[in-house]
């Protein structure tokens, strides 16, 4: 009798050795498909409560996409850390001290646009560093390392804060920034077609290069590629200074969307806006990982999905937005957003397992 194959994640073909269920065949179907149906299904939902003429405008469609490539850029390089097994819970606090750094030196001390910045990227690359030598050196768990800085971060950052300013936020009015975020390239939003390059960029490192086969091995069984050659500590390394890199991109982009430099509070990537007296939700890279089945223990996940997940957090912003939903209950679907994807991811590895 000749043993029918399936294939995994990364495409690798192994003998089925049991006979999966109908509930176990529909469950697989809905994790590897129900993304692209949940985004239909939200689109029409937002259809009917929304006008078509404002819902499928052309300035809601760039919206959407200028929020999904703003937090994209991050999410992809977040995305390839979990893969890697590394899990950032710091980044919102090393965002708030690079923003507030950028802004305190652009605004207040009148520095060119570029050199904040850079120094903004100095300050991410700092984080990181310590982060990088608490878990390799160290040997701290990601988890509870970059939570550890990101509590200095946000201490820091407050500190700067009530410094320069005594309204709970600091206020960019220099036009450069707001510049810089809205630069557009044949008419599209550039950070459009840099989300694009980067997400094809990552792409094909993960999928089609030794380096991205290192990463899912060591996501996967560090001990076992540590035992083959691989390096862990210096993957570790690398993936979070991509995560640097990606949260410097966001910071500028962010700040010069909203030109209010603040302290990123919200457990998942939900910021007070007390200058405005709203919330600025924004999709949260974690949230849009779970959702696109990347999984929590590393070396499991397809980057590629995590466009359908981005795009269906964006719809969720923009629709609430559009519909006026107040701050507090935004950032209740938030959360309700993330226990959903701890849930999946649940069911996702309990499917797996089998």
């Amino acid at each position: 009798m000749t043993i029918p194959n399936v294939s995994n994640d990364h495409g690798t073909e192994y003998p089925v050795l049991f006979q999966m269920s109908r509930a176990e065949k529909v469950g697989r179907f809905f994790l590897n498909n129900g993304l692209l149906m949940a985004l239909l299904v939200e689109i029409v939902i937002f259809a009917l409560l929304i006008p078509l003429d404002i819902f499928f405008s052309q300035l809601n469609i760039i919206n959407i996409l200028r929020m999904s490539a703003g937090v994209g850029i991050l999410g992809i390089f977040y995305a390839v850390a979990i893969i890697a097994g590394v899990i950032d819970l710091g980044y919102l606090g090393a965002m708030s001290l690079a923003g507030l750094i950028l802004g305190t030196l652009f605004q207040i001390a009148k520095w060119p646009l570029g050199l904040a910045c850079l120094a903004s990227l100095v300050v991410l690359i700092l984080v990181q560093g310590v982060n990088i030598l608490l878990i390799t050196r160290i040997r701290v768990t990601s988890i509870i390392a970059t939570i550890a800085t990101s509590i200095l971060a946000v201490g820091l950052s407050y500190l700067i804060m009530f410094q320069v300013t005594k309204e709970g936020y600091l206020r960019i009015q220099r036009l450069e920034l707001q510049d810089l975020a809205d630069l557009n390239i044949l008419g599209v939003p550039a950070i459009i077609p840099l989300a694009a390059i980067t997400f094809i960029f990552v792409y094909i490192v993960m999928n089609e290069t030794k380096l991205g086969a290192h990463l899912y091995a060591i996501g996967g069984n560090a001990q076992a590629a540590q035992l083959n050659g691989i390096s862990r500590n210096r993957l570790t390394a690398l993936v979070l200074m991509g995560v640097a890199i990606g949260a410097w991109i966001t910071t500028i982009y962010v700040l010069g969307r909203t030109l209010y430099a603040q302290v990123l509070m919200g457990s998942f990537g939900a910021s007070t806006g007390a200058a405005q007296g709203t919330a600025f939700v924004r999709p949260d890279p974690l949230i849009a990982c779970l959702f696109a089945g990347i999984a929590l223990f590393g070396g499991v996940g397809r980057v590629e999905r995590l466009l359908l997940a981005i795009l269906f957090l964006a719809v969720m912003v923009s629709g609430m937005g559009i519909l006026n939903v107040s701050a507090s209950l935004r950032v209740t679907v938030d959360g309700l957003a993330f226990v959903f994807a701890v849930l999946l991811e649940s069911v996702r590895q309990r499917i797996e397992s089998r």
